[in-house]
Formats: C-alpha cells, structure tokens, sequence
C-alpha cells in the first residue's frame, strides 16, 4: 500500500477520534491511497464539502465520502486478478481504468459490493477489464462480509478512541544562539563536532498532516 496524498488544512479546535462523525470543522483534507495488492478495510469520517479521499488499485478506484469500506485487488496467481469493493454503510463510487466504468463510476450503497475480474500482464503490468460491461453491477454483500469489516472496523475504533489531536497556533522561531552565527561554532580547541543550533519540530498549520479516520488492512 502506498499513500501517495495526505493533507489537512489547518481546523480551529482539537479534534478527538472517538467522538468524531465528520471530519474537522471548516478543514478541508485531500487522502489518496494506492493499494497494489491485499484488502484495505476503512472508516471514514463524513468529508466536508471540496475534500477528497480515494483508494486506487491497478484496476480501478473508489471515491469514499465518509463510509464503512472495503476494497481489494488480489492477483490469482495465473495472470488474473479480482477487484472488489465492498460498502458497509455510507456510499462509495467506484470507477475502472478501462471500459464502462472509467467515465461513469458505480455508486455502491450500503452493505452492497462489486465484483470486477481483470487480467494482468506480467510482462507490461497492463489490466484489461474481463467482467463484460452488462454484469458491472452491485449485488448484496454476505453476512460473513459485512461481519468481518464490522469487526475489524470496531477493533480499529477501539485503538484510536482515545487519541486526541490537538490545533496548533503558529509560534515564532527561537532566536539563535550566541556564538553559534555563521563561521562561529564556539567550540574550544581540541573539541569534536560542531554543535548544532536546535532545531523547532512543532508543527504548524501549513505542514499539519492530521489522521482523518481510523483505518485497518
């Protein structure tokens, strides 16, 4: 898995995971994950208006809005594959890099999922689309599926449900220290290194990178 996008703009007020059904207040957020292969299983937070958060696969992608998810991208083993996306509650639009779906995504609703067959060349990486465009469509997700995303989504909530992050505020930049200027490092002779001016690790609101859900693969 890699996480190719994570931003969050600067929000107001502390924002605590267990008590939290949106994301932060006035914050806008842009999350993209690329699953190459495995199951991802996910809570997202309600996102406000102009954020974004997709998991892409070497087949096809999923828009989440705020949602209980799954997604999967599995190879076979002989040049093919299965890419699925399974909704527990919330909505996700799912869209393939080919064929029907790829300028109209699929909206898969609540305890529903999608079933999409591909082949993989080993030599080029490509993925052609195999499930014919009429069976692109949404079916019941199983009992067995919607209790094992539950489960793993309660067990993430339950990690996490204490965490608390809180807004920071600007803060000026320490002054540096005297006898540390450029071409003085006030060092005694004989003595090793020269000492570094410390460096001020707090995190301001332009680089703040913020959590937005408890996830779990």
């Amino acid at each position: 898995m890699e996480i190719r996008q994570f931003v969050q703009d600067p929000f107001a007020g502390d924002y605590a995971f267990g008590e939290a059904t949106a994301e932060p207040a006035e914050s806008t957020s842009q999350t993209r994950i690329h699953l190459t292969r495995g199951e991802l299983i996910g809570n997202v937070k309600t996102l406000n208006q102009g954020s974004t958060f997709e998991v892409s696969t070497p087949a096809g992608a999923a828009g989440i809005r705020g949602t209980t998810f799954r997604v999967v991208f599995r190879p076979t083993g002989d040049g093919g594959a299965f890419f699925t996306v399974t909704t527990i509650e919330g909505n996700v639009l799912v869209s393939t890099l080919e064929g029907t779906l790829a300028n109209a995504p699929l909206a898969v609703g609540d305890q529903q999922e999608i079933e999409i067959l591909v082949e993989v060349d080993d030599e080029t990486g490509e993925v052609t689309i195999l499930t014919p465009a009429a069976e692109l469509t949404t079916t019941t997700a199983s009992p067995e599926t919607v209790a094992q995303v539950t489960a793993v989504v309660q067990e993430a909530a339950e990690e996490v449900a204490i965490i608390v992050l809180q807004a920071v505020t600007p803060s000026a930049p320490p002054a540096p220290d005297e006898g540390q200027g450029s071409g003085d490092s006030g060092e005694e002779e004989g003595q090793g290194e020269q000492q570094q001016p410390q460096q001020d690790n707090t995190p301001t609101p332009q680089t703040q990178n913020d959590t937005l859900s408890p996830t779990a693969g």
